[in-house]
């Protein structure tokens, strides 16, 4: 028994150095591609020099890697020479780390932060597509995980970059994160091929596997209502985490559709001790649970700040300043927020990323649209005085319309998106039980038919009904 084990361990040996050289062309390639593509969005920004002796760097590498997997590919070595193979790929591992590191001694000068940025982008993207590639083997994608870490922080020193410690910082808390996905799909790549294995002693040893296989197929359903359980709770929590006023303000209409079984878009609505409105509609990245998460925050926050009467560009402010610190990177929440004193008709009103505040008339004419003028809640720290708020003044039955763009780009069975202009023409009617809701979903509804939904889809409507404005 213990000789078929370690035999069964050696042929998973072989089969993972098979499939580490077999992705090695298509990652060897891709690497050179990417070379290429970084160097024409940066060659205006850079001393070319530089740049060249760069991407020649990563082009010879990349050959060698090439003549690596092809010799490989032409003459499959015998079982007694895996190890050298693995070897001889864990040392390129290690150039091609090196070589992609050192895109970071290459000076963009531009005042665009987002120029300035592209290297670290390219080279975060870079680590993250190696993953796939590296599966079968883990300490290749350590040495070339480490290998183009270390060259990276010693090249933003060199250039003293202003980023340097916060680049840093990001490196230092998302390399782990890189190394534990690249483990789990190693670990998913050891199981798989185990299994590939233990289906033919299954095959073997049928009589006797079927009772196991039964019983396993009995812990699967278990786990599987385990798991629909957890989820089913999960959903309960959220729901109440995320609970809001919007019974309690008639003048409300909301439609919320989801394309998971948890949303990413997030609507809140809140009346203030004084008796003011709030609104708010955020669409964060993603879909389901990852972008779900973030709403538990935002929706405290928001209940919290706007009972005590604080202005929307505090509250997003505080919003911005919380996400930025939780969630990763490349996440972040477009949001609509609005502030509206429905004695007076008053409105304040607030777009970060979302498609445009639509102020509606009884007629169904555009009064007023409030365009995006402000960054996306969580891409970076900031304070109240940067947001750009509106002030608006309402007349009776004028509707507010905030909405995220799951809304606009909904697509039907032609790959067409509704787009703006159809869904501000199903605006352009009388208010029906004073609301246009209903015909909205209507005419939506009819665009898309059965086609599947891309997004998130969620609409706000508030109603002015008794505004003493003059």
């Amino acid at each position: 028994m213990s000789h078929e084990l370690a035999s069964q361990h050696h042929q998973i040996k072989v089969e993972r150095t098979e499939i580490l050289y077999n992705t090695g062309l298509s990652a060897t390639l891709g690497s050179v591609a990417a070379a290429l593509i970084t160097t024409a969005l940066i060659w205006k920004y850079t001393h070319h020099e530089t740049l060249i002796i760069w991407i020649t760097l990563v082009c010879i590498v990349s050959g060698i890697r090439l003549v690596l997997v092809l010799r490989f590919n032409q003459k499959p070595p015998t079982e007694d020479k895996i190890s050298k193979w693995d070897r001889a790929y864990f040392i390129s591992a290690i150039a091609a780390g090196s070589s992609w590191g050192l895109l970071s001694f290459v000076e963009v000068n531009s005042t665009n932060m987002v120029f300035q940025l592209i290297p670290f982008l390219v080279i975060a993207f870079v680590l993250m597509a190696a993953i796939p590639s590296y599966s079968a083997s883990l300490k290749s994608y350590f040495a070339f995980l480490f290998s183009l870490v270390a060259v990276t922080i010693i090249g933003r020193y060199y250039l003293k970059s202003p980023y340097s410690f916060l680049i840093d910082i990001i490196f230092i808390i998302y390399s782990p994160v890189l190394y534990a996905t690249a483990k789990s799909f190693n670990n998913n790549l050891t199981t798989a091929l185990g299994l590939k294995h233990q289906q033919t002693q299954l095959v073997k040893q049928i009589k006797t596997s079927n009772a196991q296989l039964k019983y396993a197929n009995k812990q699967l359903l278990q786990k599987q209502q385990i798991i629909d359980q957890e989820s089913q709770f999960a959903q309960h929590v959220f729901t109440q985490l995320t609970d809001n006023l919007i019974d309690q303000i008639p003048q409300i209409r909301i439609w919320l559709k989801s394309l998971d079984t948890f949303s990413g878009d997030l609507i809140q609505t809140t009346i203030s001790t004084t008796g003011k409105h709030y609104l708010f509609l955020g669409d964060f990245t993603g879909h389901g649970l990852p972008a779900a998460l973030g709403a538990v925050p935002a929706s405290s926050i928001f209940n919290a700040m706007a009972k005590k009467d604080k202005p929307i560009e505090e509250i997003a402010a505080e919003l911005c300043n919380k996400l930025y610190r939780l969630l990763p990177v490349n996440y972040f929440c477009c949001a609509s927020l609005m502030e509206i004193n429905p004695e007076t008709g008053a409105a304040r009103a607030l777009n970060a990323g979302l498609p445009a505040i639509l102020q509606i008339d009884k007629k169904g004419q555009i009064s007023n649209l409030i365009n995006s003028t402000n960054v996306p809640l969580g891409i970076a720290p900031c304070e109240a005085e940067i947001f750009n708020v509106i002030s608006l003044q309402s007349q009776i039955d004028d509707c507010y319309y905030l909405y995220s763009d799951g809304i606009t780009e909904a697509e039907n069975a032609s790959r067409e998106m509704w787009g703006d202009l159809n869904f501000q023409k199903s605006l352009q009617t009388p208010l029906s039980d004073n609301s246009r809701l209903e015909t909205i979903k209507q005419q939506l509804t009819d665009f898309v038919q059965q086609t599947p939904l891309t997004d998130d889809i969620s609409i706000l409507e508030y109603h002015v009904t008794n505004p003493n404005a003059d």
